[in-house]
């Protein structure tokens, strides 16, 4: 992280900021972990405020709080209206984003979104790469046991090899990554959402300025996918194919249907 990207968080706060440097857009990354969502913001920081899970506790504590049940109404709305003025971004970025999605809309109805989305088997694969290969602290765990739930006591026969390393069913994975979607392009507005393959990043600089309703010269795509990739466990590798093709069939055929055919 750059010096300049390092503390642009923090500018929005010197006196008279916000009037002399006013929102060119206000974009939301929606999409899930693993799906170029460091790519998306790198697309726009040459020229545009950015930043990639900003305020990351406080959202994660947010999430917590609102899976209890102990938000009031209409609190989730004001806490992005309130992070929209500290923060000032152009492009906020964050998986996070996702589980709000339909909160963040009404709250901010000039406000656009992108969900990048990721082939199911391929988002498997780096997902696992990412759980087994970069351990969490205990407000991610807590978080990712909120999103999953508790490690079950059974697994399938086919996924042993899974409940041996600590990761959950891919029927749960799968389920989770369908319900993201299924959430974000139900609770966004049609006309204020772009759906982008993770594949298609790298050449959607065009596509992506002209949704946002910028110069297509101030965003480029040369640096996307910089982000290096956990180290590969080969934990997918031990399921059978026919198997998990199988399972990503049952539950993830719609989405795959509209966007991957």
């Amino acid at each position: 992280m750059s010096l300049p990207t390092k503390f642009v968080k923090h500018y929005p706060k010197i006196p008279g900021y916000r009037l002399i440097n006013p929102r060119r857009c206000q974009v939301f990354g929606v999409g899930s972990p693993k799906t170029g969502t460091h790519s998306l913001v790198s697309i726009f920081e040459p020229h545009f405020r950015t930043l990639h899970e900003a305020e990351v506790k406080q959202e994660i504590d947010l999430y917590l709080r609102h899976q209890r049940g102990q938000c009031r109404p209409g609190e989730i709305g004001q806490w992005f209206v309130d992070r929209s003025r500290r923060l000032w971004l152009d492009c906020d970025v964050s998986h996070l984003h996702g589980h709000f999605a339909g909160e963040i809309a009404d709250a901010i109805p000039a406000a656009k979104f992108i969900l990048t989305l990721r082939h199911p088997r391929s988002w498997l694969d780096s997902a696992f790469n990412q759980t087994l290969g970069r351990p969490v602290n205990a407000r991610w765990e807590a978080m990712r046991t909120a999103v999953y739930g508790p490690l079950p006591e059974v697994y399938p026969e086919q996924e042993k090899s899974l409940q041996a390393l600590g990761l959950y069913p891919i029927a749960l994975y799968l389920d989770r990554w369908a319900q993201r979607v299924e959430n974000v392009t139900a609770t966004v507005p049609q006309e204020r959402l772009l759906v982008l393959k993770t594949t298609e990043l790298k050449h959607s600089a065009e596509r992506i300025a002209d949704f946002c309703g910028i110069e297509r010269r101030l965003l480029s795509a040369n640096e996307a996918h910089r982000y290096t990739a956990a180290k590969k466990t080969g934990s997918l590798d031990t399921i059978d194919n026919d198997y998990l093709d199988s399972l990503i069939a049952q539950r993830c055929s719609a989405i795959l249907e509209k966007h991957f055919a």
